[in-house]
C-alpha cells in the first residue's frame, strides 16, 4: 500500500503542474472558492453534517468532547494492530463500529460538500478571469504566468487534498474540529486508507501520528485566519481581474 503522505505530496504536485498549465487568474479564483469551502466547514460543518445526514447523531455526540482518553486495559490486535479497550471521558468506546461508522459518514459528507465547491471553482467560475486587463495582461509572459500558476496551484492542491485528509485525521464536533487521540484510527479498512504512524519514545504498542498530521488545513489556522486569507484571496482575485 502506498504511504498517505507520498500520495499527499504527489497530488499537490500534480495541481501545481495544472496550475502552471491554466495560470495564476484562474488559480486565484478557485483559491477564493477552496477557501470559502474550508471557511464554512470551520464554522458550521457540524450542522452542514447534521443537516445533509440520513441518521441522526447520538447524544454523546451533541456534548462538548474532552481531547483526551482513559487508557481503559487497552489491548493491542497482533494480526491488525488495532487497539481496543479505550475510552473517552465520556465513557464513549473509541474505535468501536458506531464511532467507525459515524465518522465514515461524516468524511462522506464533508468531501461531496468540498468536491462541488472545488469543481465549480475550477470549471465555472474561471469565465471571470477572461476579462483581465491591464494587470493581468503584465503576467502573461510564459514563465512569469506559468510560474506563478504552478505557485497558487500547489496551495489550491493542498487545499483539496489536505482537506480530505483533514476529514480523516479530524473529528468534527459542536465545538470544531478535534485531532484523533494517537490510538484512534481511520474510519476505513487498513488495506484501503490507513492512519500514518510512528513508535513512541518507550517503543509502547501506543503510537502516534507522524507530524504532518498538524499541519492540516483544519488544524493548522483557526476560523478567524480563514474568513482572513478569504478576504486576502477576494482581494488579490480583484487584482488580477482589473
Amino acid at each position: 500500500m502506498v504511504s498517505l503522505t507520498v500520495i499527499f505530496f504527489m497530488i499537490i504536485f500534480l495541481f501545481g503542474l495544472v496550475g502552471a498549465l491554466r495560470g495564476w487568474q484562474k488559480e486565484i479564483i478557485s483559491l477564493v472558492a477552496l477557501i470559502s469551502s474550508i471557511a464554512l466547514f470551520n464554522y458550521a460543518g457540524y450542522a452542514i453534517v447534521n443537516t445533509i445526514s440520513l441518521f441522526q447523531l447520538n447524544t454523546a455526540s451533541n456534548t462538548t468532547i474532552d481531547n483526551s482518553i482513559i487508557n481503559t486495559n487497552p489491548v493491542v490486535d497482533p494480526n491488525t494492530a488495532i487497539i481496543t479497550g479505550l475510552t473517552a471521558p465520556n465513557g464513549q468506546p473509541i474505535n468501536n463500529q458506531e464511532d467507525i461508522e459515524r465518522r465514515r459518514q461524516h468524511f462522506y459528507i464533508q468531501a461531496f460538500v468540498h468536491t462541488v465547491i472545488a469543481f465549480f471553482g475550477y470549471q465555472t467560475m474561471p469565465a471571470v478571469a477572461q476579462v483581465a486587463g491591464r494587470l493581468g495582461e503584465r503576467a502573461r509572459l510564459t514563465f512569469q504566468k506559468g510560474f506563478m500558476g504552478w505557485c497558487v496551484g500547489v496551495i489550491n492542491g493542498y487545499l483539496i487534498v489536505g482537506s480530505f485528509w483533514s476529514f480523516l485525521e479530524y473529528r468534527l464536533t459542536p465545538g470544531g474540529y478535534l485531532q484523533l487521540q494517537p490510538s484512534e484510527l481511520y474510519p476505513f479498512s487498513q488495506t484501503i486508507v490507513s492512519r500514518p504512524f510512528i513508535p513512541d519514545a518507550l517503543g509502547s504498542a501506543l503510537q502516534y501520528p507522524i507530524t504532518l498530521t498538524g499541519y492540516l488545513p483544519m488544524g493548522v489556522i483557526p476560523l478567524a485566519g480563514w474568513i482572513l486569507l478569504l478576504i486576502g484571496a477576494i482581494l488579490l482575485l480583484i487584482v488580477a481581474i482589473l
